[in-house]
């Protein structure tokens, strides 16, 4: 088994601790040709799985042309494990401590403090415009409350997602309003909807008519995963 990183936003974040989101999908990094019909799946005899493209109108190995060489997920296979990287803060003591102080650890996801930035900076002994926050990138591994294992890895072209996934990715749905006794829909309306409106906010506009081919990472929380919600 085998433990990698992750980058989550925060809306990603609150999903996860919610419970609620089950898959993740990444941008395949180098996407193929437009001959592409599917990818082929098979785990070889060390069990590890392995990806290929494929062209032809069937859906097996065997019976159609592969384009390239067999390649591997870069979040890893199922039976690994991510761990979550987020938007952090080191606040107050000596960072260098940080490992063994529980409380020490701020996370902006669900940051509920009223202190403001400047007072931070003015105790820190921070410069003027800098508030503490660290980008997630720079998450050690210490610091992570998120630990999932994978349980399933495909790919698929980004439209392919349903309304089902949408959900468990955690994507915002329509949401009942109440006004003068009636109820009424707000929000996107459809999770599926409210998914697209996530990715081109993370990926930028026009990203999702592009429907580019994507991991998608389906994870269940490790059974030893650290509780922290601070």
């Amino acid at each position: 088994m085998k433990e990698r990183p992750i980058l989550y936003s925060a809306p990603m974040v609150l999903a996860k601790l919610r419970g609620i989101k089950t898959q993740t999908r990444r941008l395949v990094k180098r996407q193929p040709s437009p001959e592409i019909t599917h990818p082929g799946t098979l785990v070889n005899s060390k069990g590890e799985w392995q990806f290929c493209w494929m062209k032809g109108p069937g859906k097996d190995i065997d019976d159609d042309e592969i384009v390239g060489d067999f390649f591997r997920c870069p979040y890893g296979v199922p039976g690994d494990r991510l761990w979550g990287k987020e938007t952090w803060a080191y606040w107050g003591g000596n960072e260098y401590l940080y490992q063994r102080e529980p409380g020490a650890v701020q996370y902006r996801a669900t940051h509920h403090s009223d202190l403001r930035a400047s007072d931070y900076c003015r105790m820190m002994g921070k410069p003027d415009g800098d508030d503490g926050w660290r980008p997630s990138i720079f998450m050690p591994r210490w610091a992570s409350r998120i630990l999932d294992d994978i349980v399933h890895i495909r790919l698929e072209r980004l439209h392919d997602i349903s309304e089902e996934d949408a959900i468990a990715e955690g994507a915002r749905g329509p949401q009942p309003h109440y006004a003068g006794g009636e109820i009424s829909e707000i929000g996107p309306n459809t999770f599926r909807d409210g998914y697209r409106e996530l990715w081109e906010e993370i990926n930028g506009a026009g990203s999702w008519d592009a429907n580019p081919w994507v991991w998608v990472i389906e994870t269940k929380k490790a059974a030893n995963a650290q509780e922290r919600a601070a």
